[in-house]
């Protein structure tokens, strides 16, 4: 081999040496990025989960400038302003990540923007268009779906939909608090008060350290007439250790409510007399 054939092929064989080592550096960068985007996903997920929306837009930000087609963290930045009232730009953040992903879970997203927006039939056909995505490929919060579907006939005033949809709800996914806490409250509106006492009751048990739930299923025995029941019902609200110290005041106050009324009768044989107009001694 001549010196000029030997030094091409040194030359093309560092060429490739090196353009693998960068491919393989930059496989390297960008897993560590991605690592670090969904560490950071999680710790966003989490604030968001104990209501600190504000510390969670605040992680946010610098990551959406970074990653703008970051699905993950767009997806977070629409729940973070819905959170905050802002329905316009959560729309445009749950539209993009439908458009990039179409399928049932981006399309529940965009639904939920639209229903905070008070968008009720663009939310309703989202909806549809998840149940489509979810016969193509199963999604696993299928009920949720459901759920939303429900919540939006309930608000175009379609409310014996909205109780089916969310009978439905309530077979995918049984303990769905969001969904015992509506269905509950339209039984109630409708004046169904066996159907809302027994949603109550459920909704209770899902939640246990709740005092809303636990409230109003007490309100509810009370007007079948179940005093012994919502009294015990309370108690045991009351031996829950984890309930909160104001909760625990409010039932405190309120185990005093289902203490059954007791009716003042007048002793037999004898009239009963105001007290500033009594009989006169003779």
């Amino acid at each position: 081999m001549s010196t000029r054939r030997l030094l091409w092929a040194l030359t093309l064989g560092a060429c490739v040496t090196l353009s693998a080592s960068c491919q393989l550096l930059d496989f390297k960068n960008r897993k560590m990025q991605r690592e670090l985007v969904e560490t950071r996903v999680k710790i966003i997920q989490s604030k968001l989960n104990d209501g600190q929306v504000i510390a969670a837009q605040f992680e946010l930000e610098p990551l959406l400038r970074k990653f703008p087609e970051n699905t993950d963290l767009l997806t977070l930045s629409g729940f973070v302003d819905i959170a905050l009232g802002n329905g316009k730009r959560a729309l445009a953040s749950l539209k993009k990540v439908y458009e990039m992903q179409q399928d049932a879970g981006s399309a529940l997203n965009l639904s939920s923007a639209y229903i905070s927006a008070r968008l009720y039939p663009p939310a309703l056909k989202a909806v549809q268009r998840g149940m489509q995505h979810h016969e193509e490929k199963p999604y696993p919060y299928f009920g949720r779906l459901w759920h939303n579907r429900g919540y939006i006939y309930e608000h175009m005033g379609r409310y014996q939909q909205a109780l089916k949809d969310y009978e439905q709800a309530l077979y995918h996914t049984p303990g769905y608090i969001p969904t015992l806490k509506q269905i509950a409250a339209l039984h109630e509106k409708m004046g169904h008060g066996g159907a809302a006492l027994r949603y109550y009751r459920r909704y209770a048990y899902a939640c246990q350290t709740c005092f809303f739930p636990m409230s109003k299923l007490v309100q509810h025995l009370r007007l079948a007439g179940d005093y012994e029941v919502a009294h015990k019902v309370v108690e045991n609200y009351l031996k829950n250790s984890y309930i909160t110290p104001a909760d625990k005041n409010k039932a405190q106050s309120l185990l005093a409510s289902t203490l059954k009324p007791r009716r003042s009768q007048p002793t037999a044989g004898k009239k009963s007399f105001p007290q500033d107009k009594l009989p006169k001694p003779e």
